[in-house]
C-alpha cells in the first residue's frame, strides 16, 4: 500500500523485465484496493531499461546467439553489442561445437555471416548423429560381450556339475546337458548378432572418418 511505484518499475526495467509487468502488479494488488500509479512505473521502468540495456548485455547476448528480448531499442548502447556478439558467434567454428553439443540454432545470425556458420553447424550435427549412434552400438556390443561370458560361466559350472557330481540322477544330467545346449545356441546367436552390429558400427565409423576429413 505503501509501495515506491517508481522504484518497483526502475528494478523491473533493471532486470530486464517488460512493462507489461504492470499488469501483473495490478492483479497482485487488487485484493487490497491498491491501484498502480502507471506514470510513476513506467518512468521508473524506462530509467531501469537503460541500465539493463547496455553493450555489454547485448555482446553477452550475441556471443551465446540468445536472441535479443525486444526491449532494448535503438537508443541504446545494446543493439551495438549485440551486434558485435553476434559476429564472434556467427563463424564456421563456432557452429561446428553448437551442432557437435546439438544446441538449438535460434537463427539468429545475419544473412551476410549465416552460411559459415550453418556450413559448420550441420557438419557438428551430422557428427554428433554418428557419434550417438556409435555409443550406442558400442553399448550394445559390450552387453553381448557381458551376456556370452555369463554364459560360458554357466555352461563350465554345469559341465562341471555333469561330470563330478555322482549324486545326480540321470534325469538331471540330462536337464544338465540339455541347458549347456540351449546355452550354447544362446550364445552362437549371439554370436551372430554381434557380428552384425559390428559391421553396421564399422560402417557408421568410416562414415565418421570421412565425414571428418580423417579418411
Amino acid at each position: 500500500m505503501n509501495a515506491d511505484w517508481r522504484t518497483i518499475g526502475f528494478e523491473d526495467g533493471a532486470n530486464g523485465k517488460a512493462a507489461g509487468r504492470i499488469g501483473a502488479h495490478r492483479k497482485a494488488c487488487a485484493s487490497h484496493d491498491v491501484v498502480p500509479d502507471r506514470d510513476a512505473y513506467l518512468a521508473g521502468h524506462e530509467a531501469g531499461n537503460s541500465v539493463f540495456c547496455t553493450f555489454d548485455r547485448g555482446q553477452q547476448d550475441g556471443q551465446y546467439g540468445n536472441r535479443t528480448n525486444g526491449l532494448c531499442g535503438n537508443n541504446t548502447d545494446y543493439p551495438e553489442g549485440y551486434q558485435q556478439g553476434l559476429a564472434t558467434y556467427c563463424t564456421y567454428e563456432v557452429g561446428y561445437q553448437a551442432g557437435l553439443n546439438d544446441e538449438e540454432y535460434l537463427r539468429v545470425c545475419p544473412i551476410e555471416i549465416e552460411d559459415d556458420f550453418l556450413m559448420g553447424y550441420d557438419l557438428g550435427f551430422q557428427t554428433f548423429l554418428i557419434s550417438d549412434a556409435i555409443s550406442e552400438l558400442a553399448s550394445q556390443v559390450e552387453h553381448i560381450i557381458n551376456e556370452q561370458a555369463a554364459n560360458d560361466q554357466l555352461i563350465e559350472e554345469l559341465q562341471r556339475d555333469a561330470v563330478f557330481n555322482r549324486d545326480l540322477k540321470a534325469t538331471e544330467r540330462i536337464e544338465m546337458l540339455a541347458e549347456i545346449k540351449s546355452l550354447n545356441d544362446a550364445n552362437k546367436d549371439l554370436e551372430a548378432e554381434r557380428t552384425a552390429i559390428e559391421i553396421e558400427l564399422r560402417g557408421l565409423q568410416n562414415d565418421l572418418a570421412r565425414l571428418n576429413g580423417n579418411e
